[in-house]
This record gives structure tokens, sequence and C-alpha cells, in this order.
């Protein structure tokens, strides 16, 4: 993929692009669902309560797991899938973006 001139422009001032059907929405609700099952039981961090996706980590949620790390307002999940299937679908993901 290449990107247009007004695409870099507005990725230079705005710090981020959306680029619509860039990657495959199963494949992205297969990785929201790893990540969301990744979090302890009990956590104040509840999927259907967008309140509660605002950081920083409460210490009950903290986890410095160096793959599955939860510090602060960072979350960063690197554990693989135990399912072959999805582990294998998520490894497929490959984003390649290159100036016009």
């Amino acid at each position: 993929m290449q990107l247009t001139q007004e695409q870099l422009s507005r990725f230079k001032s705005e710090g981020y692009l959306q680029i619509p059907g860039l990657l495959d929405a199963d494949l992205c609700r297969q990785a929201q669902d790893l990540l969301w099952h990744s979090l302890p039981a009990g956590s104040d961090i509840q999927r259907e309560d967008p309140a509660t996706h605002i950081g920083p980590f409460t210490d009950k949620d903290f986890q410095d797991d160096p793959l599955d790390s939860r510090v602060g307002f960072r979350w960063q999940l690197r554990r693989n899938s135990a399912d072959a299937e999805q582990r294998r679908a998520l490894e497929a993901v490959e984003v390649v973006v290159e100036p016009a």
C-alpha cells in the first residue's frame, strides 16, 4: 500500500491515520477477544463498560509480566493464544505502510 501525500501530511500533523478496510475485521475481533480474556478474574476493567477503559491501571489490574504488561496507561499483550487457530490468525497480521 502506498500513502497519498494528503495521508502523509495528515499523519505528520495528527500523528495517526485511519485507513478503513486495512485490517481484517474478523482478525481484529479475535485480537480484541484475546486481550479481554487475558484480564484477571474480578478485574476493574469491564469490556461492556467503557467508563472502566480509562487508566491508569489500579493496583488490582497492574501486571508487570513482559508478555502481558498493564502499567499506568499502557497495556501490552504479547502472550500467544492457547488456541492454535487463533494464534495462527494473529501471527499472520503484517501491516506495511510505504510513502507514495
